[in-house]
């Protein structure tokens, strides 16, 4: 009797390690599935690419078309190439915005289209909707220049009351640290973003190079940036390579509807207005500072420079 009660016993206790070993198994499964879902979850910083000054230039604005990834593009209105353009984004899965042009303090012609804080609200209004009907596939608006308007708030009310009768979004491109027209657009209920990085104020590749890793930082810092460039050869090419590293450093990508979407729901995202604009930060990065001595190698970069010399504009390339 004594032997068949240990072999009962051990039986017994046979099936209960059996029974642990099962019910550790599920509790460790359903915690590395916890962990996956919250990880899936997990929103990676975001940057997001503006190309302005869309529909001036159709080989540059072909290339500018090109580059990888969620882009957004904003156009001239009324400008020869706009409407090919902008369908052929639309094509591409890109994403179309007005480039709307506004009064400035340089007093820099503004061309067809453009708002000025001396119309009254009728003609105000009419102008920025026959420039969003211009066109196709509009989903938003930013500024072309505006360091005289956006400084106006009730110039700023009649622009985010046009966008919110037609649920476009705005973004403040912030040609001037008094611009108000972030803030108004908040207060109408207007979905919205700022610009936090202009790309190309130099087109000199290193330049360009040292402002793409202030995005990568502010990114980084704020859980996202909105950068605004233009389509110049030097920029398209640098934003070529540079664009496929971003996913090896950890920067997602999104339209400017992309990332609105993103915020609803990301918290760790800083509001806007609670930004600072990030310093230069000229430590190395490794897995993008190899890019500048090929692009300014490039053919495209040298046919840049020989074409501003030959058409007697400032040199911007010079001393390279």
């Amino acid at each position: 009797m004594r032997k068949r009660g240990s072999v009962y016993s051990q039986g017994w206790r046979c099936w209960l390690s059996a029974l642990w070993l099962i019910a550790s198994s599920v509790v460790l499964a359903d915690a590395t599935s916890v962990k996956a879902n919250a990880e899936e979850e997990s929103q990676p910083p975001t940057m997001v690419l503006i190309i302005d000054d869309m529909g001036l230039h159709w080989e540059r604005g072909l290339q500018a078309l090109s580059l990888p990834g969620p882009i957004t593009y904003a156009f001239l209105p009324y400008r020869p190439h706009v409407k090919s353009l902008a369908q052929y984004a639309h094509r591409l899965h890109k994403e179309v915005m007005l480039h709307i042009p506004m009064s400035n303090t340089r007093q820099a012609p503004l061309g067809d289209g453009g708002l000025t804080p001396y119309q009254d609200e009728r003609t105000f209004k009419a102008r920025l909707r026959s420039a969003l009907a211009a066109i196709p596939f509009v989903r938003g608006v930013n500024n072309h220049m505006g360091s005289q308007l956006t400084t106006h708030e009730n110039s700023m009310k009649w622009v985010m009351e046009t966008l919110r009768s037609d649920r476009y979004y705005f973004v403040d491109s912030r040609t001037t640290a008094r611009s108000v027209a972030y803030r108004v657009a908040q207060e109408r209920q207007i979905p919205s973003v700022a610009r936090d990085v202009f790309l190309d104020h130099s087109r000199d590749p290193r330049d360009i190079h040292e402002q793409f890793k202030r995005a990568i930082r502010t990114a980084k810092t704020y859980g996202s940036a909105v950068v605004i460039a233009h389509p110049y050869p030097e920029t398209i090419d640098y934003l070529k390579s540079a664009i496929p590293k971003l996913a090896y450093l950890g920067i997602s990508q999104a339209t400017v509807s992309g990332l609105l979407d993103i915020e609803a729901f990301d918290e760790r995202i800083v509001h806007f207005g609670d930004r600072k604009t990030l310093p230069i930060d000229r430590s190395p990065l490794k897995a993008m500072d190899t890019l500048v001595e090929d692009i300014r190698r490039s053919d495209s970069y040298t046919q840049a420079r020989e074409s501003q010399d030959s058409l007697g504009q400032p040199n911007l390339v010079q001393g390279l």
